[in-house]
């Protein structure tokens, strides 16, 4: 499936670009092809943060979240179990198209953890976020509470 040659540029849609933002997304979005789904979903995003309301009244409406529907638990390590340790794991992804989670970062870590968390959320997949009915890759956080 082909691409846009371009997504949003940075500063593109700031302040009073807003507007022409919006106009561009929901032009795509009405275009009804998947392939312009991905570059839509940026300018509608983009126009809301620079204060557009008819975009983040679009966007409530265009985005549906991922859902998950597979994958194993995160169990918790026999070295944090015996050493009482407890917090969270935070690891941001980006969830692609088809479902999946990929270039996985931990952003907190709870020293014993990390491996088993990253091992165990490879696992997941998830009905992909949507935009106007198309699969689009969204940035993902998974928080993993470790007692």
């Amino acid at each position: 499936m082909p691409t846009p040659v371009r997504l949003v540029e940075p500063g593109e849609c700031t302040k009073d670009a807003g507007a022409a933002c919006y106009q561009k997304g929901r032009s795509l979005l009405e275009s009804r092809k998947p392939e312009w789904a991905q570059a839509s979903m940026e300018y509608i995003d983009r126009a809301c943060a620079a204060g557009t309301d008819q975009a983040c009244d679009l966007a409530d409406l265009a985005f549906k979240g991922p859902v998950r529907i597979s994958g194993r638990a995160v169990r918790t390590t026999s070295e944090v179990r015996q050493q009482h340790r407890s917090g969270t794991v935070a690891v941001r992804c980006v969830l692609n198209t088809e479902g999946t989670l990929r270039d996985c970062v931990v952003l907190q870590s709870v020293p014993g953890m990390d491996p088993e968390v990253l091992d165990a959320i490879g696992t997941r997949r998830y009905q992909p976020a949507t935009w106007g009915g198309n699969p689009v890759e969204v940035p993902f956080d998974v928080q993993i509470e470790v007692k």
